[in-house]
């Protein structure tokens, strides 16, 4: 990772260049220098100093994308001053989900690694752009974003300012499945996986690898193959039983569709609709996947494309 006092550095930098950029804010004006804190008459320039970021980047690297807010209720000297801070921090293939700031725009200033970003306008249409290094991008107020670290291996460390004190957002989901972002960024966003890997079409060995044990260790595999078939009433059984024996495989079989439909992009998830059962889906990929031709097609188109 860059050095401490290089990132350091780059943080002050943007202090300085976003407090010159923050003169307008969506919040009213006070009519005062500034708010003083409650039911307090003798305070000191300890009020209007934030150390909370003191050695954030020397922290491990988080597991999980996070934010590390300075908002009002963090500094509360921020109160009717019209401008908050956040830190971002992407692990490698980490996502900002898109979502907006509906009472200010967002500066956010690339201080380690890249990022993808892009911009949903009212339209729907997207703009898109990967940025490097030193970078700032701003994104309007009330426009759809978002940000992903499409690194594999390396962190990325951004910067955000808003002007507004208190950092709201609103996420957007059905937006952002017509807008043209990039399949594997709305996977990553909107999906609650048990595996690691996102079916792309390029990968299904390694994702029918991953999602096999991962069912055969919870002693589901057998609704996939079709040994767990729906449940039929036994003779001399009583009605309730087969009522909850015939609910407890509803449960099981749409649990592992779930688990199907995250883990798979959308463009490929669509197909699954006329289907009920977790076995119908799995032979549907079997069928569309598994034969050797089509596994290396696949890999080597995708391949061809990732040098492009």
């Amino acid at each position: 990772m860059a050095s401490t006092f290089l990132k350091h550095l780059l943080f002050f930098l943007l202090a300085a260049f976003a407090t010159s950029w923050l003169v307008q804010a969506s919040d009213p004006d006070i009519l005062t220098d500034f708010i003083a804190p409650q039911n307090s008459t003798t305070f000191d320039g300890n009020f209007f100093t934030f150390s909370g970021l003191r050695g954030i980047f020397d922290d491990p690297e988080p597991a999980n994308f996070k934010v590390t807010k300075v908002s009002m209720a963090e500094f509360p000297a921020l109160n009717g001053q019209s401008v908050s801070y956040a830190v971002l921090q992407y692990p490698a293939g980490g996502v900002n989900p898109p979502h907006t700031h509906p009472r200010s725009a967002e500066l956010l200033f690339v201080v380690y690694g890249s990022l993808d970003v892009g911009i949903v306008d009212a339209t729907n249409k997207l703009y898109a752009q990967t940025l490097q290094l030193g970078d700032i991008f701003v994104f309007p107020k009330g426009l759809v974003h978002y940000q992903y670290n499409a690194d594999p291996k390396n962190p990325a460390i951004a910067i955000s300012a808003l002007a507004a004190p208190m950092l709201e957002l609103s996420q957007f989901l059905l937006l952002s499945f017509t807008s043209g972002i990039d399949d594997t960024i709305l996977a990553k966003s909107f999906k609650t996986d048990p595996i690691g890997t996102i079916l792309n079409g390029f990968n299904y060995v390694l994702w029918s690898q991953e999602m096999s044990s991962f069912l055969k260790g919870r002693k589901l595999w057998y609704y996939v193959t079709g040994d767990a078939t729906k449940s039929t009433v036994i003779e001399g059984e009583d009605e309730s039983k087969y009522a909850d024996r015939l609910k407890e495989w509803d449960c099981k079989n749409h649990q592992i569709l779930t688990w199907l439909r995250n883990t798979c992009v959308p463009s490929i998830k669509l197909k699954f609709g006329r289907f009920d059962t977790a076995k119908e889906v799995w032979d549907l990929l079997v069928k569309h996947y598994s034969t050797t031709n089509a596994i290396h097609r696949f890999q080597l188109y995708g391949t061809l494309h990732r040098m492009h």
